[in-house]
């Protein structure tokens, strides 16, 4: 893999050098930045910025946040740096702070603030965005922990179709989906990071101007790798690939290196969802009383998902939001059948909490004994 060429993320989807995040505008701890966020710790550096753990005063936000549903208490943010001096990384962030503040999306992150502020060590001009700390996990970190039934995982991709479609509306396509850049929190899911986006009208980095290969290998479209013009049916095929992942479990295109990954994409056949296995996403009396149902929606939504990741652009379907019709279809049919489907987040939470009260148990005996 050429460096100049590839964004490759690790497994969390970003890199944890230090020498990265100084050179990406990172502040100390316990400073106050742009007059009044307090700077908390580093949690990662990317390819663009430093981020950190803030927390922000009302005073601070952006009046059109302010709204009755807000307490007048400070508040935990995400705070991103960067060089005010580096053009491409300081475009990257002006992109995301500018597409955050003008669409308010249940999935998107809450704009606080942004701007151009002095490093309170260096005086050096670094470019910043304030937004919403989110509680949960990432789909990736989720999908380690527990699988996920099949109206949850249809769910998800729902929702992030309603997030993408104002970026897609705007000429633009998000450009790194992956089970990385999107959260589950309690009010369902998150895109996390939109600092990659791309300028389908140009062909290029929204950011650089540059047609460079950014991106998590494993659910990247063909036309990322080649000399060919970029859609959003780019971002239908990482959300097919995504799908096939929430329901099996498994990365269809992953091999042992990324060059190997960029090449099944080019090339290998899709795998589509074997005969039966939607049968484990059910109970024993889902299995008995609908066998024939759920055979029939596994065929169907593999036809879905082969769609959404063929390998030329005009074989997908057309939008985010026909994408989210069809997989409406799945989840009305669903629903008849909801009362035997399982739920893998309750055996999880049911599961950790019995855990939990063995190592407790535990615990007072080894105190006492």
């Amino acid at each position: 893999m050429q460096q100049n060429l590839i964004d490759h993320k690790n497994s969390m989807g970003t890199s944890r050098t230090p020498a990265a995040g100084i050179q990406s505008g990172a502040l100390r701890e316990g400073t106050i930045f742009a007059g009044g966020i307090h700077v908390g710790i580093m949690i990662a550096t990317t390819s663009f910025s430093a981020v950190h753990i803030g927390v922000i005063f009302p005073r601070h936000l952006i009046p059109s946040v302010e709204t009755p549903q807000f307490s007048p208490e400070p508040r935990q943010v995400v705070l991103k740096t960067t060089p005010a001096d580096h053009s491409g990384s300081h475009q990257r962030l002006e992109n995301e702070a500018s597409l955050l503040k003008e669409n308010s999306h249940p999935a998107y992150p809450i704009f606080y603030s942004a701007g151009i502020s002095k490093h309170p060590e260096t005086n050096v001009p670094i470019a910043f965005l304030a937004m919403e700390k989110l509680q949960g996990k990432t789909l990736f970190e989720v999908s380690n922990d527990r699988e996920f039934s099949l109206s949850e995982a249809i769910a998800i991709i729902m929702m992030l179709c309603s997030a993408l479609d104002p970026i897609h509306k705007k000429g633009l396509i998000y450009r790194d989906l992956s089970l990385n850049n999107a959260m589950l929190t309690i009010f369902g899911p998150k895109l996390i990071d939109f600092g990659s986006l791309f300028d389908t009208n140009k062909q290029c980095d929204a950011a650089t101007q540059d047609n460079v290969i950014i991106g998590t290998e494993d659910y990247l479209a063909p036309e990322h790798m080649i000399r060919q013009n970029k859609t959003a049916r780019a971002d239908i095929y990482s959300l097919g690939i995504m799908l096939y992942k929430l329901i099996t479990g498994l990365n269809p295109m992953r091999d042992t290196t990324p060059q190997k990954t960029f090449f099944n994409h080019l090339n290998k056949p899709m795998p589509g969802l074997q005969h039966g296995s939607l049968l484990a996403k059910f109970s024993w009396r889902g299995h008995v009383k609908h066998a024939g149902e759920i055979e029939q929606m596994r065929i169907d939504l593999d036809a879905i998902i082969q769609r959404a990741t063929a390998k030329k652009p005009r074989h997908r379907q057309q939008s985010v939001l026909a994408l989210s019709t069809e997989l409406s279809r799945i989840q009305t049919r669903l629903a008849a059948i909801k009362p035997y489907e399982r739920d893998f987040k309750k055996d999880y939470v049911e599961k950790r909490s019995s855990a939990n009260r063995m190592a407790t148990t535990k615990r007072f005996f080894a105190e006492r004994f």
